[in-house]
Formats: structure tokens, sequence, C-alpha cells
């Protein structure tokens, strides 16, 4: 059976390195992709099982 191969399309490189390492321990072939038009590059020369596009925003709303 071949390995699945996914392409995640996020810019911050602690995100990417974190998705990488838990989706290639679970026998995902991993590509990365820093905005949409590196992804559009990827997408239309290779074929991706899965394309994965991370929106993690970051919010503080502590109030004193």
């Amino acid at each position: 059976m071949r390995q699945m191969k996914i392409l995640v399309v996020e810019n911050d490189a602690a995100v990417t390195k974190v998705l990488t390492l838990v989706l290639s321990s679970q026998n995902y072939t991993v590509e990365i992709a820093r905005d949409g038009e590196e992804a559009w590059e990827l997408i239309v020369v290779y074929d991706y099982d899965l394309r994965l596009r991370v929106a993690i925003k970051r919010k503080c709303t502590l109030r004193l």
C-alpha cells in the first residue's frame, strides 16, 4: 500500500514542524507550502491525497 501524500499550507515554522513530525510518524508523506502561491505551484505539478490549510489564530482575551 502506498503512503498518502499530504500538502500542508502554513507559514508558521513551529506549526509545520509539529505537523510534519506527527503526520510522518503515522506514515504519511508530508510536503509544506508557506503560502497559497507556493501551494498552487505544487498542486499543479504533484498529486496530493489531502491538502491541509492550517488556520490557527492566536488570541489573548485576558481581562484585568
